[in-house]
């Protein structure tokens, strides 16, 4: 089992803030002009619109993803040079 079907088991129904589902978190009104957006955006907001594989590639994962690695290097770089 991958990262992201194990990360998939764990996630809760209900958010952590306040305790409120996916449904309720988005206002009716800006849900419905997401909706009307791209396709990008009903893929990673309904159910079942990735499957695991393509959340591993899904461009905005992508783009959190190595800009995170980039922070982490430069953040241990400047930790080895303090040191």
């Amino acid at each position: 089992m991958n990262y992201f079907n194990r990360v998939a088991q764990l996630t809760p129904t209900k958010f952590w803030v306040n305790n409120v589902s996916r449904e309720e978190a988005v206002q009716p009104m800006v849900h419905g002009q997401l909706q009307d957006k791209p396709l990008l955006f009903n893929q990673a907001f309904n159910e079942g619109g990735l499957t695991t594989e393509e959340f591993e590639e899904y461009g905005p994962v992508m783009y959190f993803r190595d800009n995170f690695i980039k922070s982490w290097v430069s953040a241990v770089e400047l930790v080895s040079q303090v040191r």
